[in-house]
């Protein structure tokens, strides 16, 4: 006896903007990942199809769920924590979707789907043996959202769950620190070998910050490497001047200190330097 059965056979992320013109942030099967230095929204289409050979019903629900780091399936909705319903300015709730955005590979016939700025999809009936489209409306929610977090969807058909041949994920990386603040000038004179050179960088997600000083002859050609460098986790010499008790790893935007030391002082001549921060745990 046929039964009405369905599969989540696809997906593809896009930003937020008109169904038939929004930009994908990925191509279509494809994860995505990125810094998530704000809330931020996009949309999630799904692919289902009936491969029972029976047709569904008009009170059929399809709800979203979303997971963190593999723990419990939770319902997407307008209040829900990390993820939740969007009301785009480009979408109306509840409006059908088109053929517009039909993916490569699907079989069979399409049967319209729905918009969901709200985390369901409610009276959609998908006919046997064919696929539709259901677009979500969402928001990320930054500061719910760690770096390395991975968020999982996964569609609810009338509270059960069916055959998932995909998993869309998302995935919060890390932004490195910003380019650094120089605060010794261009061109300077330094008397003795041993010079000191501030700077500060600030990073996004107000991680702290390990520093690198790279120091060149002048006359080296560019594509020399220093001749000597610094890491402020293995070497001295560092020193916050905002807050002389923190050490490295410093705290973002403070503004720090390096001195040369007195094994690499300086002979005289013309020199090069650069700095760089970088996250202590890359």
């Amino acid at each position: 006896m046929a039964q009405f059965t369905v599969s989540f056979d696809d997906f593809r992320f896009y930003e937020d903007g008109p169904e038939s013109t929004s930009v994908g942030l990925e191509d279509q099967g494809v994860n995505i990942g990125f810094d998530l230095a704000a809330d931020f929204n996009f949309q999630l289409r799904v692919r289902l199809q009936e491969i029972g050979g029976k047709d569904g019903d008009h009170s059929d629900d399809y709800r979203l769920q979303y997971s963190k780091n593999g723990g419990t399936w939770t319902n997407v909705t307008t209040t829900s924590s990390n993820v939740k319903g969007f009301d785009s300015t480009y979408l109306t709730d509840g409006e059908a979707t088109t053929t517009a955005r039909i993916w490569e590979g699907a079989s069979n016939a399409f049967v319209p789907g729905k918009v969901s700025e709200t985390g369901e999809v409610v009276d959609h009936r998908l006919t046997a043996n064919n696929y539709t489209v259901h677009l979500y409306s969402l928001t990320l929610i930054s500061a719910d959202i760690a770096v390395d977090d991975e968020i999982e969807f996964r569609v609810l058909l009338n509270g059960s769950t069916f055959t998932y041949n995909v998993v869309p994920k998302f995935t919060r990386l890390n932004l490195p620190p910003g380019q650094p603040t120089l605060y010794t000038e261009d061109e300077k004179e330094f008397s003795g070998g041993r010079p000191s050179f501030e700077f500060s960088a600030t990073d996004p997600e107000g991680d702290d910050i390990t520093y690198e000083v790279e120091f060149y002859d002048a006359n080296d050609s560019p594509e020399s490497p220093p001749f000597f460098s610094a890491l402020s986790a293995e070497h001295g010499g560092f020193e916050n001047i905002d807050n002389p008790s923190d050490i490295d790893p410093f705290n973002s935007g403070d503004k720090i200190k390096y001195t040369v030391p007195e094994d690499k002082s300086l002979e005289v001549g013309e020199y090069l330097w650069r700095v760089r921060g970088k996250d202590p745990n890359e």
